[in-house]
């Protein structure tokens, strides 16, 4: 032990020594592993462990039942109500496979309290809130390993019927109840009909998909035993012992088995099983990996510029090193005493990247838009916690490793006598030095064929943002407005009677609200035209149903229908976006409940179905069921999904009032600029036709378009920022090691001197040398640039992943700031008199 205090008291004093290396390799390494901490630190939050307010989350798969041939289909996540309940029985090898399993369905609904109050925002909390939530199996609460925070969650006997019960999210609570604990037991509107809240879920739980209200699931006998209609998502807990591989044989062979017991609506699907947590972050992941490759670069150029400081550093301390040794030292106790210099200065540069870390990771915090937040899993786990820090001390100590351990080796390996008798560390030790010097010169290659590759895929990805910001999403998002609309049920503020009757009543009072919202909005001063849709353009959102030519619905089984994109709109909508109609009409106020069903189809979807052939006046069979509904119109296609989908949408549009919804969204072209300027009218006409509809997610319609890129957007930010610190890094490596390559041929160029040889020969000599280095670099760096670019093609649009002027225009300048950093030293040389030189050797 007091060898090792020993060997720190001289790393503390050597590195005291030489402030001026000691700190640059800190900031080099502080940028190396604080980038790395920040980025890993998304990466596991958002792609990797996505759901950390679960337990043991790991254990959880999502069931689905899927089409053969279409299994990777991510449309396709839902299940049968009967496939869910026959998931708990599940047996394999004579033990079952679940320990539970939970079903739940999504849902949007508007809350408000059952009285006056005031929430802790300062609203009114009899004001409805449009909220985001599901209803849930009473096994929900065991599934996912997450009680109540406040009271409880609903049990099974709740869940069959009865009273109406209601979990609360922590956000709503505190939103609407000013975080009021005595809310447990008392009564709330939900839909505008009274539920008990029953508790309040912890703080960080919005699982799933943002969700802030948990309310049961009840099924009528006919939905429970309906294998056709697949609208539950089925998670499921693995048993004890239950490995996710032999849970997802289990359900490969069950699948086979209903398939043989129910050829008619089961015999086209399988059962696929897929860990949640992978499901949930399929969107951040391939933008993940590809920003975690980035980093890794730049940490390995860091360590790449350490190595060469310290390597230097060594050279010059031949003398030192070899004195030590004539005096005694032993090999391992000398490459002990570097390796301690070099781990005291990563913890330096560690402790440093820490807080840039800490940093990085706020600013990634407040960089993803608001609206995005909710719906992404692990936002809440994007946090400086003990594993990231634990990681950013593995960094420092393998980068201790990594930098230290040639230098230290390398000093090891001196020649003593040689070394003694050389006097200088200028004139001796020949070998080691040629050694030294082409490992520097190694590692300055490295880095830059790494800084070329950051480079690269800095321009592609930079090269997809400015694509997407100037594509047509198909309307003109300048001055529109949208906000969501929730319209509660009928409820208890209706007679009970008669469920059909029931339910008609509420699907005219859905479809008269909106077209009256629609046409009011409309009359507002300054507003061109309004309307609602059930699935906003570029709002991160989908809603699909299997569709086939009428003609051949008899002869296509369900599973294999195509499912496209699926809308239900007012008869203004197409106007207030400016959706042109291509061909035979839009809706018209007398398509209504008692007119026959008709659509408007999409361009793309008028191709897909039918060619080039006129689709007005064909039929369609449509969703599960199989509706016929005549087509009477095409319109432009629209991007409906993201920016960034490489195919126009097939959507087939059908009139709200045929098909009514009781959750929209509302467009209202406007001459205001920003357009939000209008929310304040709008949101006074939706309370004036009915005070408890819930109104929220208030956007202009560019900043939606813009959140839809968000994703891009960050990825090329990313890249854009790590290839600055990569140029720099690699000019700054390239000028350490011509300035320490100058130092040592001081004599050679002070003899060269003195026998006549002119600075403009002797600085192309130099440059030679530079370009060498940098001409290596940049050819290693080509090779790795179209291998980068080719793993990148999953999150590029709008640019190819090869684009050969690209790659070259970039070597040529990255070559050309290498040289010119390597000459900068090399200049300072020509100006030294040749005899100052040769007098001071």
């Amino acid at each position: 032990m007091s060898g090792l205090l020993n060997d720190v008291r001289l790393a503390v004093r050597a590195l005291w020594r030489h402030p001026g290396l000691t700190l640059a390799a800190a900031l080099c390494l502080m940028l190396g592993i604080g980038a790395t901490a920040t980025v890993y630190a998304s990466a596991r939050a958002l792609a990797f462990q996505p759901l950390p307010e679960l337990h043991d989350a790991a254990r959880l798969l999502l069931v689905r039942e899927a089409p053969r041939g279409l299994v990777d289909d991510d449309g396709y996540t839902r299940v049968s109500a009967p496939v869910a309940a026959e998931l708990g029985t599940l047996r394999a090898g004579g033990r079952p496979v679940f320990a539970d399993v939970a079903a739940t369905a999504p849902l949007t609904a508007s809350v408000a309290g059952a009285g006056a109050g005031t929430g802790r925002d300062g609203g009114d909390a009899a004001v409805a809130e449009r909220v985001a939530g599901v209803r849930a199996s009473a096994e929900f609460w065991r599934t996912t390993g997450v009680a109540p925070a406040l009271g409880r969650g609903f049990d099974a006997a709740e869940a069959r019927g009865g009273a109406p019960v209601a979990v609360l999210g922590h956000g709503v609570w505190t939103r609407r109840f000013g975080a009021d604990p005595g809310i447990v037991g008392r009564s709330i509107l939900v839909d505008g009909e009274p539920h008990t809240v029953l508790g309040v879920m912890p703080a960080d739980f919005r699982f799933p998909s943002g969700a802030q209200l948990w309310l049961p699931l009840t099924l009528d006998p006919a939905a429970a035993t309906n294998r056709e209609v697949r609208r539950l998502v089925a998670l499921a807990r693995l048993a004890p012992g239950v490995s996710a591989a032999e849970a997802t044989r289990a359900l490969a062979a069950h699948g086979e088995r209903l398939a043989r017991a129910h050829p008619a609506t089961s015999g086209d699907w399988l059962l696929v099983g897929e860990t949640a947590e992978r499901f949930f972050a399929r969107g951040p992941r391939p933008f993940l990996l590809a920003s975690l490759a980035a980093v890794g670069f730049v940490l390995l150029i860091a360590c790449a510029n350490v190595a060469n400081l310290l390597l230097a550093r060594a050279t010059a301390r031949r003398r030192e090193i070899a004195l030590r040794a004539a005096l005694g030292a032993g090999r391992g106790r000398i490459v002990r005493q570097l390796l301690v210099e070099s781990l005291l200065l990563a913890l330096v540069g560690g402790g440093a990247g820490t807080g840039l870390a800490a940093w990085g990771i706020q600013a990634t915090r407040a960089n993803i838009p608001a609206e995005v937040r909710a719906l992404m899993a692990g936002y809440a786990g994007l946090r400086l916690d003990a594993h990231v820090l634990a990681v950013t001390l593995g960094l420092s100590m393998l980068t201790a490793l990594v930098f230290g351990l040639a230098p230290a080796l390398g000093a090891a390996r001196l020649a003593v006598h040689d070394t003694l008798r050389a006097g200088s560390a200028g004139s001796g030790g020949r070998g080691g030095a040629r050694g030294g010097r082409r490992m520097r010169r190694a590692l300055v290659a490295a880095q830059v064929a790494l800084a070329l590759v950051l480079l690269v895929g800095a321009t592609l990805t930079a090269r997809t943002v400015a694509a997407l910001a100037e594509r047509d999403p198909g309307f003109e998002t300048a001055r529109l407005l949208t906000l969501r609309v929730s319209l509660p049920a009928v409820g208890a503020a209706g007679a009970p009677g008669a469920a059909d009757s029931a339910a008609r009543v509420e699907r005219d009072r859905t479809a008269r609200f909106y077209e009256r919202l629609a046409a009011e909005a409309a009359a507002l001063p300054g507003v061109r035209g309004a309307g609602a849709v059930s699935v906003l353009p570029l709002g991160f959102d989908e809603m699909r149903t299997p569709v086939v030519v009428a003609e051949r619905a008899a002869t296509t089984p369900a599973a294999v229908r195509p499912r496209v994109a699926w809308r239900r709109v007012t008869t203004g909508y197409f106007d207030a976006l400016g959706i042109a109609v291509r061909r035979g009409r839009g809706f018209e106020a007398g398509d209504d409940a008692d007119a026959p069903a008709v659509a408007v189809v999409s361009a793309a979807a008028a191709r897909r179905f039918w060619g080039a052939a006129d689709p007005v006046g064909r039929r369609l069979a449509v969703g599960d069921s199989g509706r016929a509904v005549e087509v009477v119109g095409v319109v432009a296609d629209v991007r409906h999904n993201v920016l960034a989908s490489r195919e126009p949408t097939v959507a087939v549009y059908v009139p709200l009032a045929q098909a009514p919804l009781r959750g929209m969204a509302l467009v209202v072209r406007t001459e205001a600029d920003p357009p939000e300027a209008l929310a304040p009218a709008v949101a006074r006409t939706v309370a004036a036709l009915d005070r408890s509809a819930a109104v929220g997610d208030v956007f202009g319609m560019q900043q939606v378009a813009a959140t839809s890129a968000a994703p891009q957007r960050y990825t090329a930010r990313l890249f854009a920022l790590l290839a600055a610190a990569a140029l720099l890094l690699a000019a700054v490596g390239t000028y350490g090691v011509m300035a320490h390559a100058v130092a040592e041929r001081t004599r050679e160029l002070g003899i060269r001197a003195a026998l006549g040889a002119t600075p403009e020969r002797m600085l192309h000599l130099l440059a030679g040398d530079a370009a060498r280095i940098a001409g290596v670099g940049v050819a290693l760096g080509l090779v790795g640039a179209v291998g980068l670019a080719q793993g990148l093609r999953a999150i590029l649009w709008g640019t190819p992943a090869f684009a050969p002027g690209t790659f070259l225009a970039l070597a040529l300048t990255l070559g050309a700031v290498a040289v010119v950093a390597g000459l900068l030293p090399a200049r300072r040389a020509m100006h030294t008199e040749p005899m100052v030189v040769l007098r001071e050797e």
